[in-house]
């Protein structure tokens, strides 16, 4: 796994850092930050939520209610630890 220290002033745009918020629709604190493309992100979350932080559990949840497949449109997903962020890139997907 490639490891890159980087300093704070030169963190890169669009990889989060220590993401501690609160979900938007569950209130629960999301150690996860992940991606969808925008046209899905249009289509799933409310438009009074659209700035906020959605949880990866509410947004399946509202995507499967639409008969839409998170899976397939999941690009990456970040977990955000203490001084580090990991990123994880989906491969498989379990239906049951």
């Amino acid at each position: 796994m490639e490891k890159k220290k980087i300093k704070k002033e030169s963190w890169p745009a669009g990889i989060p850092d220590q993401l501690v918020g609160e979900c938007k629709i569950c209130g629960e604190h999301s150690y996860f930050d992940w991606q969808v493309g925008s046209k899905m992100w249009e289509q799933v979350v409310p438009k009074e939520h659209r700035f906020g932080i959605i949880c990866l559990p509410c947004f399946d949840k509202m995507a499967t209610e639409k008969g839409m497949d998170v899976g397939d449109a999941l690009k990456i997903v970040y977990f955000c630890g203490k001084g580090k962020t990991i990123a994880l890139k989906p491969v498989k997907e379990y239906l049951f």
